[in-house]
């Protein structure tokens, strides 16, 4: 008797596991698999790049920016080729508009006191893209270095 009751009590646990192995390897292949881990968005100073950094991006064509201020203020003038996503509309333009998920993603607003381009960010960040960042000096820095703005006044 007690030895059918250990080879059974062996077969829940191959069985357990076995079932486990399983559901990782489905999950991990499916296009939207469900993500065992939280993803950590404590940590913002892993978020931010340089006005060089961002140059080097924008020159190279290596990332898409995102101008995080209000819509009023892109449209008077903001970083060439720049989408905008302001705070007020931000859940449904992120849902509406098909973000590169390979590409670079920086968010700028206007300077480092600004805190809406970090915002967009961490949003971005928690939806699952992992190559997002912000301009911690932001548009006017870009600005006070003559770089490719589109204007319309």
């Amino acid at each position: 008797m007690n030895i059918r009751l250990n080879k059974i009590l062996a077969q829940v646990v191959v069985l357990f596991f076995l079932s486990v192995f399983l559901a990782v390897g489905f999950n991990s292949i499916r296009k939207n698999g469900l993500s065992f881990w939280e993803r950590n968005t404590s940590h913002t100073s892993d978020f931010s790049v340089s006005i060089s950094v961002a140059k080097r991006f924008f020159f190279k064509k290596k990332a898409l920016f995102i101008d995080a201020r209000p819509k009023e203020f892109y449209k008077r003038s903001h970083i060439k080729g720049a989408i905008n996503i302001p705070p007020e509309s931000e859940e449904e333009l992120i849902k509406r508009i098909r973000l590169p998920k390979d590409k670079v993603i920086i968010t700028y607003c206007d300077d480092r006191t600004c805190g809406l381009s970090k915002e967009l960010a961490l949003e971005l960040y928690s939806l699952g893209f992992d190559n997002v960042y912000y301009l911690k000096e932001g548009f006017k820095a870009w600005l006070s270095q003559n770089l490719p703005v589109e204007e319309h006044k």
